[in-house]
């Protein structure tokens, strides 16, 4: 299973208050807190342990079909020890844990978590308005199918699927938007 987040950074310090007193406490754990109070850019290691706990979330929910339910201090985020940004990490939820890579720039932190170190295709567009369509085209491209013979639904959890002609079609994938970003990821193999 897999999962992406994406934050649009100059949305992000425009809408949210990352500082708030007690905010802290009640997204990270105390040893990621400690994390975030050591780091260069305290912003950046916030907005990026925030889309490791997002991206693993989607990626648990949809490996249990789970409702939403979205708890982030339950979610332990372990940076790449060599403490840089961008890099690789992991996250862990109860006795599960899902791998993480992100990508950071000046404008966007984009995460995705899987089961396993997977291959992803990883696409990243600055317009959401047609965000599943190409998410269909890319898989009906990667896959030979047919486009018009694809659709995304959602199940009683509001976990999208990917349907080929009427079925679930059983394909890891995940959308993400925020701001001016969107993001989809998708199993290759």
């Amino acid at each position: 299973m897999i999962g992406n987040d994406i934050v649009d950074l100059n949305l992000a310090a425009k809408e949210s208050n990352w500082k708030r007193p007690g905010m802290h406490s009640k997204i990270f754990t105390e040893e990621e807190r400690k994390l975030l109070k050591k780091a260069k850019n305290q912003e950046q290691r916030f907005w990026l342990f925030w889309a490791m706990k997002e991206a693993a979330y989607k990626a648990h929910q949809r490996r249990f079909s789970l409702p939403r339910k979205f708890n982030p201090k339950s979610f332990r985020c372990e940076p790449d020890p060599s403490g840089g940004l961008g890099s690789s990490g992991m996250v862990k939820i109860d006795n599960w844990s899902y791998f993480t890579s992100a990508k950071i720039s000046e404008k966007a932190i984009h995460c995705v978590a899987s089961v396993e170190n997977s291959e992803v295709k990883k696409i990243i567009f600055s317009d959401t308005i047609n965000l599943k369509q190409e998410l269909i085209s890319a898989v009906a491209n990667s896959k030979k199918l047919s486009f018009k013979d694809l659709d995304i639904k959602k199940d009683l959890n509001f976990i999208p699927h990917l349907i080929l002609k009427g079925k679930n079609y059983n394909l890891p994938f995940s959308i993400s938007h925020h701001g001016n970003y969107s993001a989809y990821v998708f199993a290759v193999n």
